[in-house]
């Protein structure tokens, strides 16, 4: 199955069937010490990058920050997401774009961070993961302000995903850290499994 979710397809047919609030990895809660201490103007322009179902955009602004947008290529998602019952918190937006296309919705050099919930894992999924991650790195360097921030959560550790972030083609200042992966109770991790998921941060 992974090896569909970077197919818009997918997600179109997945969104069609099933629009429960869903949590890829992590949850406000767990990184609201790393978005607080790294990316710190809350009055600053967020995108929440492949929003999905998850509150992420939402419980930012909740907790200050004044300009999120949430971004994900599945219209009839972002229509949905657009226009809840009571409408929407002021400074909470909603706009349906691609991931090597952001230039042309937002504009360069206009956003301040980006934060990425397992989008990028999704995009390197199946047929020209490469591409398409190179794409979406190339979209962020357009966007990002001098001094801009992409914080990126991951399930892949820097051996298998500093490569693609490091390129001297983007020059981003790369950084790296571990959080541990959220138990469900009573199911503890496979011995096999690794039980750290991974921040990036990229500074441009």
């Amino acid at each position: 199955m992974a090896h569909c979710y970077g197919d818009r397809s997918y997600w179109e047919n997945r969104y069609s069937r099933n629009k429960a609030p869903f949590e890829w990895l992590q949850s406000h809660e767990t990184l609201a010490e790393h978005i607080n201490d790294e990316l710190g103007n809350v009055s600053g322009q967020v995108l929440v990058m492949g929003t999905g179902t998850s509150s992420l955009a939402k419980d930012m602004v909740a907790s200050g920050y004044s300009d999120v947008c949430g971004v994900d290529w599945c219209q009839s998602l972002i229509t949905m997401l657009s226009a809840p019952p009571g409408g929407l918190p002021e400074g909470l937006s909603y706009k349906c774009c691609a991931a090597h296309d952001l230039a042309a919705e937002f504009g360069a050099d206009s956003v301040d961070y980006v934060v990425d919930k397992a989008m990028l894992d999704a995009l390197m999924c199946g047929n020209g993961s490469t591409r398409k991650c190179y794409e979406y790195m190339k979209s962020l360097k357009e966007i990002l302000k001098p001094g801009g921030k992409a914080l990126i959560v991951s399930y892949a550790p820097p051996s298998e995903l500093e490569p693609h972030l490091s390129r001297s083609d983007f020059n981003f200042q790369v950084t790296s850290s571990k959080i541990l992966r959220p138990t469900v109770a009573g199911i503890a991790h496979k011995p096999e499994q690794d039980p750290n998921h991974y921040i990036y941060l990229l500074v441009n």
